[in-house]
């Protein structure tokens, strides 16, 4: 291996090996602007059935430019690794409204989400018919599927305990979301599950994973986690370490 194509591998992935839609609608300039316009095209002809689910962070019919802000920044770390071990299949739970799951859509021939509110699967539905997402419980979703494997499935905010059987259908699976009880938990990260550390909220488990990724630190010096820590100051939590 040339010393150039070891600086390449220790370095951070490019705009261009971040994914288009990401490009286009989040890291260029004039993105809010284009952002909502692309949500407008794509609202064209839904019919609304509003509940107390629909005023969502990451619902981009509410608040567009909040929720791509929202969901780039909390999914920054997973999509850098994505687009790092390229996956041919990924299954997220707990998908919302579906933005997350069209942007992994960047890295992976076929990206599923699931989530267990109707509603909001109609509307991502609607908005991104480019992924495929299921109004369903991800472990009955999951039982129908004997044999049928993932590459990689992600869960943000989900159950913080390991779904049942997990890894008898991938290989690797990213949790996304910690909120540690105190310094006790914060300083020995005993509240954070084993593996991989891609960033101070997001884990990668899978065999032979384990340590911190190479760009963990710099997930310190984002929106992102200004937001984690500006939450947790207010609501009680310690800060994201």
């Amino acid at each position: 291996m040339s010393d150039d194509t070891a600086q390449d591998k220790d370095s951070p992935p490019t705009r261009a090996e971040l994914g288009q839609r990401l490009a286009k609608f989040w890291r260029n300039r004039g993105w809010r602007a284009r952002w909502e316009a692309e949500v407008a095209r794509r609202a064209s002809g839904l019919k609304l059935e509003l509940d107390e689910h629909y005023f969502f962070h990451t619902n981009p019919l509410y608040e567009p430019a909040k929720a791509m802000r929202y969901t780039a920044g909390r999914y920054a770390a997973v999509l850098e690794a994505m687009a790092e071990l390229r996956p041919r299949r990924v299954l997220e739970i707990g998908c919302a409204h579906g933005l997350a799951t069209w942007l992994m859509k960047d890295f992976a021939e076929e990206v599923v989400g699931v989530d267990i509110l109707p509603n909001r699967i109609a509307i991502g539905r609607h908005l991104f018919p480019e992924v495929e997402l299921v109004a369903e419980d991800y472990l009955q979703y999951l039982a129908k599927f004997d044999g049928r494997r993932f590459d990689l499935i992600v869960c943000s905010w989900g159950p913080i305990q390991l779904p049942d059987r997990v890894f008898e259908y991938t290989d690797r699976y990213a949790w996304i979301g910690y909120r540690a009880q105190g310094w006790g938990e914060t300083l020995t990260g005993k509240h954070k599950l084993p593996g991989r550390q891609l960033s101070h909220s997001t884990t990668l488990m899978g065999a032979g994973l384990s340590g911190r990724s190479q760009h963990y630190w710099r997930h310190y010096f984002t929106r992102d986690y200004l937001m984690c820590a500006r939450h947790a100051l207010r609501h009680g939590y310690t800060l994201p370490l």
